[in-house]
């Protein structure tokens, strides 16, 4: 009988960086054990310059670690 052990995976969960900063999302998702990935921009009148308007991967998603969360961020 051979029995061979597999390390789990470690896994993180995305942070929620909706509405926040951009400067408060990158260390939320740094924190996280994530990486900061491509960021765009986008304008919307009705939101503060800098503030994350989306993000992929979704908060709350199960991710590894080091995984890029890519960010759309209202324009000035």
């Amino acid at each position: 009988v051979v029995l061979t052990v597999v390390p789990e995976r470690r896994m993180v969960r995305v942070p929620d960086v909706g509405g926040q900063s951009i400067r408060t999302a990158r260390t939320a998702i740094t924190d996280a054990e994530l990486t900061v990935g491509e960021t765009r921009s986008r304008f919307d009148d009705l939101r503060p310059p800098y503030i994350v308007l989306e993000q992929t991967p979704a908060a709350g998603a199960e991710v590894e670690p080091g995984t890029a969360v890519n960010l759309v961020v209202n324009q000035d």
